[in-house]
């Protein structure tokens, strides 16, 4: 005997069909049985068939079986009966058949009439024929003759698939007792008239095979609309072949097998059945059994993952690291689901550790833990441990940021550098209250002026080396708040180390008292707050960019840091704009630049740290040094602020345009070679092959051009910024002749 077909009659899957090899087979609702038949109806490994020797023979295993033709096998009656081909198999509510590829398919007619259709499904069709609309009188009119002589098929079902061997088979709705091949020549063209008033059946595909058998395939967004769809066809009594899936409840489905798989993924499911996975499972083999199995759900067009596991985290750190340039002395491997690192780290590399350190965190930490075996090799030769030594407190971090130390300045900063990011990242000292928001900086009063007041709370030990820190370099730490009337008044302080109220520092100088004669200046620097984060690690960076000063200088000018200082906690802002070409507020140049400055002088701050308004900010003006010169000039006329005189960016970027390169190390690869600009009129870049992009233009599906700069264009990727920096690919740029250089 040769391969047999067999097709699903009735049932939920109805017009379902497999082709068959000689063998034993197992049918059942069960997923280990070999026909999964997902119906309440058929019990689990229902029956046996077996093909073999020409012969088609059947047994009862945990449920009934009958035959048209008279065979009736009780539940247990494990003895095989041989019956002949395409006699109707009945199983539970489905009926089955067996037969060759040529066999007289269409004499199976008799066997699809069955009992009336009970309430249910007729308040389904009621439901349904409601959406039908004048289309439903269009088509009774056509077809009333043959409908009133017409016999439903009901159900009971609730399937879902029919799996054999990892073919999925996805069965109609009901189909006429009348088979393809004894249809009357345009039975397509009554369907698709029944269908044309039903807009959300535009979406879906009907077409007639070389049989004559008529498909009807695709999805629609909720049940009714399928029902709606289901009459329709039904009022034609044209057999279709009904392959239609509902939006709403495949989406049900998936949640439901996630939440029960107790799975963080999310998803989306588009209008064609691709479902998109993202999100985080470590466990590659759990990932892939989650793949696997919503594959296997029925009407699932496609799958595209977008899930990371262990390995990908793994792969995508080891990237960080070979950026941060600690990749030579630093092995990663995958113990379990956690990121073990080990190997060493030199004094002088202790900043690109942290920036590692601080980009993992922002970066993967939520995701994947990381433990840390790296050691420290000291400048003696000692290697240790890459902890913070608490065990002689603070002063070492102390004694370092002191302006009048004769200790020598590289020894200071990496003191400050090693020191105060350890106290930052080791566990124990984490604040008593939660980092407040920037939009805290400023102190607030209550209504009738007055401090509410609570139980003291001592502070941190990071709380109180950012004291002495700001202490040292002439910052006063007590803040002023302003009367009703506009007068500052002056803040009750506590003793230093101790936080009041408002989980701020304070401390108590004599200085203070007469807060109303301060300058503006002063004031500014009063209502600086030490609990904010950004401030914290500015203050740290700063002091180590302002060594360099101090060291020619002999000591940091005291206007220099009134006057700069408190710009590091600017807030953004809108107004105008520095020019065409350098769409920068002319408010934020100055805080721009000394951020520029910063990042000009520390390899441990990364410039993907900052939030993203402030990173085009610095960015435009890092590719626009001349323009950004002109702004800030601009800008010192109204506020007094001579900066130019300091700047290492400005003085650096003019004279040596590589510069940038030191600047953007951290940002990602372009997604653009720029190969020509063009920087006269409506500014443009053309890329290797040619293609010209101007400014605003999208240059693929997840990056767009924002700005074409004097160093190099600036471009929003999916996953933050990059610049595609001018260099040995491109081959011309033209500037405006009298262009400040």
């Amino acid at each position: 005997m040769g391969k047999l077909i067999l097709k699903i009659l009735v049932g939920q899957q109805a017009g379902a069909e497999v082709m068959l090899e000689p063998g034993e087979y197992t049918l059942g609702s069960d997923r280990n049985d070999d026909l999964q038949l997902a119906d309440l109806s058929v019990a689990a490994s229902h029956m046996q068939l077996r093909l073999q020797d020409n012969k088609i023979e059947i047994s009862a295993k945990a449920g009934d079986v009958r035959t048209e033709n008279g065979v009736s096998l009780s539940s247990g009656n494990d003895e095989w009966v041989e019956i002949e081909p395409l006699d109707v198999i009945s199983i539970g509510v489905i009926k089955i058949a067996l037969g060759a590829k040529n066999a007289q398919w269409a004499t199976l007619s008799k066997a699809l009439n069955a009992p009336h259709e009970d309430d249910e499904q007729t308040a389904e069709n009621s439901a349904a024929n409601s959406i039908l609309g004048e289309n439903a009188k269009h088509v009774d009119a056509i077809f009333a003759p043959i409908a009133k002589h017409r016999k439903r098929i009901a159900f009971a079902t609730v399937a879902s698939a029919v799996v054999l061997g990892g073919f999925y088979l996805v069965g109609s709705g009901k189909i006429s007792p009348r088979t393809a091949s004894a249809l009357p020549n345009g039975g397509i063209d009554a369907v698709r008239i029944a269908l044309a008033d039903l807009p959300f059946a535009e979406r879906l595909s009907l077409r007639q095979d070389v049989d004559d058998q008529i498909y009807l395939t695709g999805y629609v967004s909720e049940p009714v609309q399928r029902r709606a769809i289901t009459e329709a066809v039904e009022r034609t009594e044209v057999p279709v072949r009904l392959r239609v899936r509902v939006i709403e409840t495949l989406k049900k489905d998936i949640a439901g097998y996630l939440q029960s798989r107790g799975s963080s993924v999310d998803f989306a499911l588009a209008d064609d059945g691709e479902l998109t996975l993202s999100g985080s499972v470590l466990d590659k083999t759990i990932a892939d059994q989650l793949i696997a199995d919503l594959r296997g759900l029925n009407g699932i067009s496609g799958i595209t993952s977008n899930i990371k596991t262990a390995d990908d985290y793994l792969l995508d750190v080891r990237k960080l690291a070979k950026r941060a340039l600690i990749d030579d002395t630093i092995i990663f491997r995958l113990d379990d689901e956690t990121l073990e690192v080990s190997g060493i780290i030199a004094s002088q590399d202790i900043d690109r550790w942290s920036g590692f350190l601080r980009s993992y965190s922002r970066q993967y930490a939520a995701f994947i833990p990381l433990r840390s075996l790296v050691k420290l090799v000291q400048e003696n030769g000692q290697v240790v441990d890459l902890k913070a030594n608490f065990d002689g407190g603070i002063e070492p971090l102390l004694a370092a940021v002191d302006p009048l130390t004769n200790e020598p300045v590289e020894e200071r900063q990496t003191k400050v550098l090693e020191l105060a990011r350890a106290i930052k990242q080791q566990d124990g000292f984490v604040p008593n209250q939660p980092n407040q928001k920037s939009s805290s900086r400023l102190a607030k009063s209550n209504a009738a002026g007055q401090r509410k007041t609570s139980p003291e709370a001592p502070a941190t030990p990071l709380q109180k080396a950012t004291e002495r820190l700001l202490s040292s370099i002439g910052i006063a730490s007590a803040q002023a708040s302003t009367s009703p009337t506009g007068q500052p008044t002056v803040l009750e302080a506590t003793d230093a180390g101790q936080q009041t109220t408002n989980g701020k520092l304070e401390a108590k100088s004599e200085k203070q008292q007469d807060v109303i004669s301060q300058s503006k200046a002063d004031v500014r620097f009063q209502n600086v707050a030490l609990d904010d984060p950004e401030l914290n690690e500015a203050a740290e960076v700063v002091f180590l960019a302002w060594m360099e000063s101090a060291k020619a200088k002999g000591l940091i000018p005291e206007e220099l840091k009134k006057n700069f200082l408190p710009l590091l906690v600017t807030p953004p802002s809108e107004g105008p704009l520095c020019s065409e070409n350098l769409s920068v507020p002319v408010s934020q140049i100055p805080v721009t630049v000394l951020w520029l400055d910063i990042l000009s002088s520390s390899e441990s701050l990364a410039l993907t740290t900052f939030p993203e308004e402030r990173q085009r900010y610095i960015l435009e003006a890092a590719v626009n040094p001349a323009a950004t010169r002109d702004c800030l000039i601009r800008s010192e006329k109204s506020n007094n602020i001579d900066l130019i005189p300091y700047s290492n960016f400005i003085r650096e970027s003019l004279r040596n345009p590589g510069f940038i390169r030191f600047l953007t190390r951290d940002l990602s690869s372009p997604s653009l070679t720029v190969t020509g600009a063009s920087l006269i009129g409506e500014r443009y870049v053309l890329n290797s092959e040619n293609k010209r992009y101007k400014i605003g233009q999208s240059i693929d599906q997840s990056s767009r051009l924002l700005a074409v700069g004097e160093l190099g264009a600036l471009i929003r990727e999916y996953e933050g910024y990059s610049v595609a920096i001018y260099g040995d690919q491109t081959a011309w740029v033209v500037r405006e002749a009298n262009a400040r250089q």
